[in-house]
């Protein structure tokens, strides 16, 4: 939900539509939008990493340097929980478990 409030919110207050399909769910959101689909990550993107069974987890990305990048989570914390209690900055890797949408 973290994701989708905030690309509605900065949507509202630019005073623009986004096309992003608002979702609690990690892989709902990515399925709801296929036409946002992106291979690569780049800045100012959306990355969604699939943990099976349903659950997944969303977060920003906010840089890209070579094969990793960085991004900004909610519910994570200092040990890189996806059930964490804060909003915190994590370099991942692309994976096969690794879907990416752009912010529309």
């Amino acid at each position: 939900m973290f994701v989708s409030y905030y690309v509605h919110l900065g949507a509202f207050e630019s005073q623009i539509e986004s096309t992003l399909k608002p979702s609690a769910g990690a892989m709902r959101l990515y399925f709801k939008t296929p036409h946002l689909a992106i291979d690569q990550p780049e800045p100012n993107s959306i990355f969604v990493i699939d943990h099976g069974k349903g659950k997944g987890h969303t977060a920003f990305v906010v840089d890209v340097e070579g094969t990793s990048y960085t991004t900004i989570e909610s519910n994570t914390n200092d040990e890189g929980s996806r059930e964490g209690y804060e909003v915190g900055e994590r370099t991942r890797h692309l994976t096969d478990d690794t879907y990416l949408l752009r912010i529309g």
